[in-house]
């Protein structure tokens, strides 16, 4: 009887352990491209390049560095004291050359840059955009964007596995 407790206790443990280590689809290993866009997105952007993440770094032509890892987009080492021209898009975008991104953001409470907000990043696709027109910036300006990893279908599968374990054993503890 003391086993039989014990080895449903284990089960759903088990069970609960998988269901923490779901896995999630970030962009580690992917390669992503950059390009800086001024005055608006439906003109010709300039390509800064590509790399693969997590260890993706972009010099946007001197202005500002840009780096990518699996959760986060990194602004940072702004040249000068200065602003971006207020246009229709004066920004940048990363583009996700294998996958879609989640479409889920937030911007982190160590962003610098006065005024920005959830409203300057669009995210569509495979592509993220950061309007910063009209905004100004110091050296130490930095702009902090945590991005929310996809679940993967095998995420899901293991969901409904470990409900369907927990399912039969309570279904066995009442027959």
């Amino acid at each position: 009887m003391k086993l039989a407790a014990f080895t449903r206790k284990l089960l759903t443990a088990a069970t609960f352990a998988l269901l923490s280590t779901a896995a999630s689809a970030g962009i580690n290993g992917d390669t992503v491209g950059a390009a800086f866009f001024v005055p608006t997105l439906s003109g010709p952007g300039y390509s800064v390049g590509t790399d693969v993440v997590p260890v993706a770094a972009f010099d946007v032509f001197g202005l500002f560095n840009v780096h990518v890892s699996d959760t986060q987009i990194i602004v940072d080492h702004f040249y000068g004291v200065d602003s971006f021209n207020m246009t229709a898009f004066n920004g940048f975008q990363i583009t996700d050359l294998s996958k879609n991104f989640g479409g889920v953001y937030t911007v982190d409470g160590s962003t610098t840059m006065v005024d920005f907000s959830a409203a300057h990043v669009a995210t569509s696709g495979n592509t993220v955009s950061v309007n910063m027109a009209g905004l100004a910036f110091t050296e130490d300006t930095r702009i902090v964007l945590n991005l929310s990893p996809v679940p993967e279908p095998e995420s899901y599968a293991m969901l409904l596995a470990g409900l369907g374990l927990t399912g039969l054993v309570l279904r066995r503890r009442q027959a």
